[in-house]
C-alpha cells in the first residue's frame, strides 16, 4: 500500500490504470486531502509537469519513465479549485 499525501519515487503505474498497462512515474502522489495537495505545489515539492488522474478507466499510460509528478484524486471529490504559485487548477476527478 503506498502512503498518501506523500511524494514517492519510481512507482510502476499499471496498477493505477484499467488498461493494466504503463511505465513508471518519476514522481507518484496519491491524494486525500487537497489542501496538502495544494501546500506541496505552493512549496514546489512536485515536480512538473503534474497529471491528474481519477479512477484510470480509458487513461492509457505508455511505457518508460513519466516524467513530472502523476495525481492520483481518487476521493471522490467535488471539482475542486487550488491555487498555487499564481496558477489557478480546476482538478474533477471521482471514484
Amino acid at each position: 500500500m503506498i502512503e498518501a499525501n506523500k511524494i514517492h519515487h519510481n512507482v510502476g503505474l499499471k496498477d493505477f490504470n484499467s488498461w493494466r498497462v504503463g511505465g513508471i512515474a518519476r514522481n507518484f502522489y496519491i491524494c486525500t486531502d487537497k489542501n496538502i495537495l495544494s501546500g506541496h505545489i505552493k512549496s514546489k515539492l512536485m515536480e512538473y509537469p503534474l497529471y491528474f488522474i481519477g479512477l484510470g478507466s480509458n487513461t492509457l499510460v505508455r511505457d518508460g519513465l513519466i516524467k513530472g509528478t502523476i495525481v492520483l484524486m481518487r476521493c471522490g471529490y467535488a471539482p475542486s479549485v487550488l491555487r498555487a504559485n499564481g496558477r489557478i487548477w480546476y482538478i474533477l476527478a471521482s471514484a
